[in-house]
């Protein structure tokens, strides 16, 4: 019975969520990778670099409170985001290579589409930082979960 009990226990501790759970990509037709990650604690994170190798030295990045629904839009050297407030906020900011913009969601839809279509050049990610699916260009690329992607 208490060999069962310790089973048990370390079992239990095996399942724990982790600290951070990463995902990175690169848009497409653009020379920007994003990295996203995900805080067990209530934080998510994006980084933007001109190249992969770059990214754990960002200085581009926005965090937000998990909860959030992110839309943003990338042209060469702009990034605008709107955040849905869900349950989530942007918590901070920094920009160094890139212009981040915050902007409305409603000034996504009217700047950057047309007739539901979005405009060229830019690239539209829209992130779910609760269950943390992502979506570029309305193609799937990271599926998310009830669990949230852990």
């Amino acid at each position: 019975m208490l060999l069962l009990g310790l089973f048990l226990l370390f079992s239990c501790r095996n399942s724990e969520t982790p600290e951070v759970s990463n995902y990175t990509f690169k848009v497409p037709n653009k020379n920007i990778f994003v990295k996203s990650s995900k805080y067990n604690g209530g934080v998510f994170t994006l980084f933007f670099a001109q190249d992969s190798l770059s990214l754990n030295n960002s200085k581009d990045f926005i965090e937000f409170e998990t909860g959030s629904y992110l839309q943003i839009i990338i042209d060469k050297t702009n990034i605008y985001i709107s955040a849905n407030k869900l349950n989530g906020a942007i918590l901070n900011m920094g920009k160094y290579h890139f212009d981040i913009i915050k902007i409305s969601s409603d000034s996504i839809f009217n700047s950057f589409f047309e007739s539901n279509i979005q405009k060229y050049p830019y690239s539209f990610i829209s992130i779910d930082t609760k269950e943390y699916s992502i979506c570029v260009n309305q193609q799937t690329i990271k599926g998310g979960n009830i669990y949230g992607g852990w």
